[in-house]
């Protein structure tokens, strides 16, 4: 499971995420993973096309509700 990347809004476009992801995709492989699981914010458009160009594809949904 990827749980969180940052990237500094000065250095997104630049490869950085990209590399980000494929180092942990890279240590998975390494440590016998054969799925990865990642959750993204529902208004997050930019972050779910990143997501999506890098070859994910959406597994669920999660719902909330605030008390």
């Amino acid at each position: 499971q990827i749980s969180t990347i940052v990237v500094d809004k000065q250095s997104r476009g630049k490869g950085v995420g990209r590399a980000l992801v494929e180092s942990a995709l890279c240590t998975g492989r390494k440590l016998g993973a054969t799925e990865v699981f990642l959750e993204v914010m529902a208004y997050n458009k930019t972050a779910q096309k990143f997501y999506e160009i890098l070859g994910f594809g959406e597994f669920s949904s999660k719902l909330s509700m605030k008390l």
